[in-house]
């Protein structure tokens, strides 16, 4: 009787469908810990920004709003302009760059500064740098 070293054609068949099957059912939950985790960088870019337009706000106390409900407006391109936030700042959703125009609020409530970024003006474009 000879000895046979090896897999038959229908075990390797075997195997290669279940690891198939085995993948078909993981990708969708691959996919979902990929687009959270997208979510979650985009969440923290934005909360990024604003802590940039907290720093820039510490450092130009005198051009803050001083009356209750007063706002002032800045856009991510003057920030990058001053240097609190980097030229290739990019949504990671689509690795396109956060558009220089995007408008920054600082609002004056009672004593207290509230600090957003306009989600109406937030647009992406493919070029990161500067007009001049």
């Amino acid at each position: 009787m000879k000895k046979m070293n090896g897999f038959t054609f229908v075990e390797l068949l075997a195997v290669i469908t279940i690891i198939g099957v085995m993948s078909l059912i993981a990708m969708p939950t691959v996919e979902k810990i990929s687009k959270d985790n997208q979510e979650k960088v985009y969440q923290t870019q934005l909360n990024n920004i604003i802590l940039a337009l907290k720093n820039w706000a510490s450092d130009n106390k005198e051009l803050l709003p001083t009356s209750d409900g007063d706002i002032l407006t800045l856009t991510l391109g003057s920030l990058k302009a001053d240097g609190y936030v980097e030229y290739e700042l990019k949504n990671p959703k689509n690795n396109k760059c956060f558009d220089n125009d995007m408008v920054l609020l600082i609002t004056r409530e009672g004593k207290n500064y509230d600090y957003s970024i306009d989600l109406d003006t937030i647009e992406e474009s493919d070029d990161c740098k500067m007009d001049e």
